[in-house]
């Protein structure tokens, strides 16, 4: 019976996604069943931890994580002000102005969050200049690639510089 050779383009794939999913390089290899080699070369070769790295630092991941945090601070939030009231209708002044306190410093704390978000939208913005650069090269480089699948592209090329242009302009 003749030994099943595996499919390294799909293996490839995977570990790629699995490696870009922060998985480490040893658990990939174990579950894929390839060597820790082969993984280190596709990692070097693909400069997958550079890509890692970049998604890991995306603009839209920061503003994720941003946001949770925000969300924390504002379920904190409302359990001060729970508090604040309880601690008002019992007549503990001492215990409110506490509340309040730490109320004011959470609010402050938000505060500084979200003006943290809008300066990473502003600062994240690319120009129509730097968008339609890096097109032209993704085109290009599909032309030199593959004519057929440039040219079956084309209206989406159109649609989409068309829209984000619009989008960024």
């Amino acid at each position: 019976m003749a030994r099943k050779i595996p499919n390294y383009t799909s293996l490839k794939a995977k570990a790629k996604d699995f490696f870009l999913k922060g998985k480490s390089q040893k658990e990939i290899a174990a579950f894929l069943g390839v060597s820790t080699v082969t993984l280190n070369n596709w990692v070097r070769d693909g400069n997958w931890k550079e890509e890692r790295s970049a998604r890991i630092n995306s603009t839209a991941s920061r503003s994720d994580n941003i946001h949770s945090i925000i969300d924390h601070l504002s379920g904190q939030q409302l359990e001060l002000l729970k508090k604040i009231s309880e601690a008002e209708q019992a007549g503990d002044a001492g215990k409110e102005k506490e509340l309040r306190v730490l109320s004011k410093g959470l609010g402050d704390e938000v505060s500084k969050w979200n003006r943290l978000l809008a300066d990473l939208k502003t600062e994240s913005r690319i120009s129509l200049s730097q968008y339609l650069e890096v097109m032209d090269d993704i085109f290009r480089h599909m032309k030199a690639y593959s004519l057929e699948m440039y040219h079956q592209t084309l209206d989406f090329q159109e649609l989409h510089v068309c829209e984000t242009s619009k989008r960024l302009g």
